[in-house]
């Protein structure tokens, strides 16, 4: 996907190239999830996605 940084300047990388990928990509919220993940990080991720729905 162009949108990382790794592959941004690289020719295949173009989304018309796939371009159900890229629709894909625009629609999926990735979280992190590990297992040493506080729970104030957890409150805060949480309070970020709430607060996007808030506007």
């Amino acid at each position: 996907m162009p949108e990382f940084q790794y592959s941004r300047f690289n020719a295949s990388a173009d989304p018309a190239r796939y371009p159900v990928a890229a629709r894909v990509a625009r629609q999926v919220l990735c979280l992190p999830i590990y297992p040493v993940l506080a729970m104030a990080d957890v409150e805060r991720i949480c309070g970020a996605i709430h607060g996007a729905f808030d506007r």
